[in-house]
């Protein structure tokens, strides 16, 4: 759906129901900000249905990381990073390529796994936790603590949509050539609509956009 039609239904819904105006800019913001929501509670579920892969893989990156760029096991993720999926890293044991698997654990686990007996740390035994650096940049800390040569695979940021245009008076140039689109399929974007009608303020019922819309259609009509 391309962003001037996401435009011309929140201005139809707001001036239906609040009278107000908003520039481009504020609406682009209010829509990158309902679809982080609407990502938010699509990712927790992610893979569950054929649905919910189809509204979110087009979102998965795969980060390639060396020795070289893993020092003292420590990987930085790419600025878009926003949910980590899989790690796996890449070992090389007398000639034979392994692709090992990283289980993923959080703090308090690390300490167990590092003395664990049972499953014994080793590159052949990976494991990472998730961490922030100082200036907020997202980490995966591996271990054994060392360089190691593999890949990340992740669920990327939304790209932020941006309305260009001219105005010349109160006239406003829509300019698509210049603008950057919602990547979300027509569903998904329906969605992040309502939500951002709700972050603008609004408390609207599914079937109260429902009826709006329909009467809108047949006006067009």
């Amino acid at each position: 759906m391309d962003l001037e039609v996401v435009h011309n239904k929140l201005r139809f819904y707001i001036d239906k129901f609040k009278h107000d105006w908003y520039p481009p800019e504020q609406l682009d913001s209010v829509l990158d900000d309902a679809q982080l929501e609407h990502f938010a509670g699509l990712q927790p579920q992610y893979g569950a249905t054929q649905k919910l892969y189809d509204d979110i893989h087009r979102f998965k990156e795969k980060y390639a990381f060396t020795n070289a760029s893993s020092a003292g096991g420590i990987i930085t993720l790419p600025q878009n990073y926003l949910h980590l999926t899989a790690v796996e890293t890449v070992v090389d044991d007398n000639g034979h390529i392994l692709y090992l698997p990283v289980e993923l654990l959080n703090e308090a686990q690390v300490s167990t796994r590092k003395s664990s007996q049972l499953i014994p740390m080793s590159v052949k035994n990976p494991f990472c936790t998730i961490e922030k650096d100082v200036s907020g940049n997202c980490l995966i800390h591996l271990y054994p603590e060392l360089p190691s040569a593999g890949s990340a695979f992740y669920l990327r940021r939304p790209v932020a949509p941006k309305f260009a245009y001219s105005q010349v008076g109160r006239i406003v140039t829509y300019n698509i050539g210049t603008s950057v689109q919602l990547e979300w399929n027509d569903p998904a974007i329906e969605k992040i609509i309502f939500k951002a009608l709700g972050l603008l303020g609004f408390n609207l019922k599914d079937g109260e956009v429902i009826q709006v819309s329909d009467a809108k259609d047949k006006a067009v009509a």
